[in-house]
């Protein structure tokens, strides 16, 4: 038999909702500090304030590489 162990440092969620809140149940779950460092995930930053901004550099050099494969591709499967 396999035992899995959860690492409770580094496993969890949160939900990252507008201010403007009327139910106080959602209020209290909440109301959870961000990291006050920016996490990367994938081409999204997260930011302390709780707003994703997209990595553009890494957006250009994605389009750039998927326009040279379309173009250099000899079938539709490809």
């Amino acid at each position: 038999m396999i035992e899995v162990k959860f690492n409770e440092e580094k496993y969890g969620s949160t939900q990252i909702q507008s201010s403007n809140i009327t139910n106080d149940i959602d209020k209290l779950s909440t109301n959870i500090i961000l990291p006050q460092k920016d996490v990367k995930w994938g081409l999204f930053t997260l930011q302390s304030s709780g707003h994703f901004i997209i990595h553009q550099e890494t957006i250009r050099s994605f389009l750039d590489e998927m326009k040279i494969r379309l173009i250099n591709a000899t079938t539709i499967l490809e």
